[in-house]
């Protein structure tokens, strides 16, 4: 997923990272064509169904939505809305936020956020990243649940794992989510962050990383980055905000003609001499769907006393100790010129979710090997070679949650040594190229005893120059 523009736009209805797990759920692990209307009315049952009509959960979580008709799961009123299995299974993870916006009708939306983020790619298959987030919950009841129990697994409570996934993907996908992380944790614990703060702190990161990009955005990728560049100065407009420098330099697009009832309300607006209220549409579409993500993530929170459900309900947050430890960590790592997702990721979120106060980098020989074996079973092919990113990556997210830091670049060393040496001959099989985006692999089941019994203790990457060219 290299890209010298990592920014994604992102829309209004991306708010529980949980329908992506369905949505991967449903999708198999075949990496066949799958029919939409297939995918749909898959995600349908029992996900939008009526909670009422499982009588054990909609007892569970009854009492606390407490906003539907009173003991709506015991006497349901007749033409009055009740819940769906979705939204009671937000409430039975307990999220710190309970508002999404998909509804039975809108099933087509997951689809078409699974598909801009990467996990679903054309004529409906699964993506390779799709297949590593499949890998992490294979075995948690996921076939009972599609099957109509929705008692059998809740995909809305993210389990570490998955966090570091998710976050591993999103930052990599949109480096503006990254600088937002930032942002949230330099702020106090106790701050109220309203919507027009926190669009206020979207548009500061996206500004950011535009600038960021623009020496070296390749051509094919020119076409994004104007849309980029043009939604930022919508964004900045939307808040009153004067635009930043190169942003006023983008081509904006021709105004929407103006229907004739908005015409006319506009102009008795202004015959009352009352000012038109201002929208900040573009704002929070771009805005909410990225903190309600963090959420998710843990770096944000809504209530301030426990229990207070409706607070969950409303669009308004406060950092957490994650993020304040993430962003602390980030900035003892500010001297490093290696990109942040390759050295440096593991040990910051060893740090932020793990409370480690000086995570230990791992580097010596049998435990990077350990893990990438674990990763790499986790996600290995039945047939064929493996992308090397996807066993270092769920490898990588294996050692944080036993908070050890093992970083992205520590896996791809110890490959580049063992295949440019010629070791392991027999027990470690390559296909094309050496970076880690390109190398395929095929590991016996006794790779990590085998490296252990190749390599010393630990390896001086400093004499090992064709591995620093390697991942260049």
């Amino acid at each position: 997923m290299s890209t010298s523009l990592p920014w994604t736009k992102f829309q209004d209805f991306y708010l529980r990272l949980g329908f992506l797990k369905v949505l991967v759920a449903v999708l198999g692990t075949e990496r066949r064509s799958v029919p939409t209307e297939t995918i749909l009315r898959r995600l349908r049952r029992p996900l939008f169904e009526d909670a009422i009509a499982h009588r054990s959960l909609a007892e569970r979580v009854g009492e606390r939505l407490s906003w539907y008709e009173r003991e709506w799961w015991r006497e349901p009123v007749v033409g009055k809305k009740t819940p769906t299995v979705a939204e009671a299974l937000v409430v039975d993870a307990d999220l710190p936020s309970l508002l999404f916006a998909i509804t039975a009708p809108t099933t087509y939306k997951i689809v078409d956020w699974a598909r801009n983020v990467g996990l679903l790619g054309r004529g409906n298959q699964i993506t390779e990243r799709g297949l590593t987030l499949r890998a992490l919950f294979a075995d948690t009841g996921v076939d009972t649940f599609l099957g109509g129990d929705p008692e059998a697994w809740n995909p809305f409570a993210l389990t570490t794992v998955e966090r570091i996934f998710f976050l591993y993907h999103v930052i990599e996908i949109d480096s503006v989510t990254l600088a937002l992380i930032d942002a949230i944790g330099a702020c106090p614990e106790s701050r109220d962050i309203e919507t027009i703060d926190a669009a206020k702190m979207l548009a500061a990161a996206l500004s950011s990383v535009l600038s960021g990009a623009e020496d070296v955005i390749r051509p094919p990728e020119i076409p994004a980055y104007r849309t980029a560049l043009e939604l930022t100065a919508t964004i900045f407009e939307e808040l009153g905000m004067p635009p930043p420098g190169g942003v006023t330099d983008a081509r904006r697009r021709a105004p929407k003609p103006m229907n004739p009832a908005a015409r006319r309300k506009a102009l008795l607006a202004g015959a009352s001499g009352s000012e038109a209220r201002r929208t900040h549409k573009n704002a929070d579409h771009q805005t909410i769907p990225r903190f309600e993500q963090l959420v998710d993530l843990g770096f944000l929170t809504k209530e301030r006393c426990s229990g207070d459900l409706q607070a969950r309900r409303k669009w308004r947050w406060h950092p957490t100790s994650i993020a304040l430890r993430w962003t602390s960590a980030r900035e003892r790592l500010a001297d490093r010129t290696a990109p942040f997702l390759w050295d440096g990721f593991a040990e910051v979120s060893c740090h932020a979710y793990g409370g480690i106060e000086s995570p230990e980098r791992r580097i010596d020989t049998a435990t990077i090997a350990t893990y990438l074996a674990r990763g790499y079973r986790a996600v290995r092919r039945s047939v064929g070679h493996t992308p090397f990113d996807s066993a270092a990556l769920m490898a990588m997210a294996f050692g944080v949650e036993d908070g050890l830091a093992i970083e992205m670049v520590d896996f791809h060393r110890m490959m580049l040594v063992i295949k440019i040496r010629g070791l392991l001959q027999g027990e470690v099989f390559f296909a094309s190229g050496n970076t880690l985006d390109k190398m395929f692999v095929s590991l016996r089941e006794d790779f990590a005893e085998r490296v252990v019994a190749v390599l010393p203790e630990r390896v001086d990457w400093e004499k090992e120059a064709f591995v620093r060219d390697g991942a260049a």
